[in-house]
């Protein structure tokens, strides 16, 4: 299992791509990919990017 730290952007994507491979080549069944995704996205500072300016109407 991941450990709670700062993960690089290429480490993040990297290991996407392996959890992308698991379920792709059937290491891993589609219950335990999200499991494995969910933790991914934990460990992402701004997993959707740092907040962009938007207006308020």
């Amino acid at each position: 299992m991941l450990d709670k730290r700062d993960f690089s952007r290429e480490e993040l994507d990297a290991a996407y791509k392996k959890l992308e491979d698991d379920l792709m080549n059937d290491r891993i069944t589609p219950d335990e990919h999200i499991t494995r995704y969910n933790t991914l996205m934990k460990l992402e500072n701004q997993p959707f990017g740092p907040p962009q300016l938007h207006e308020h109407i």
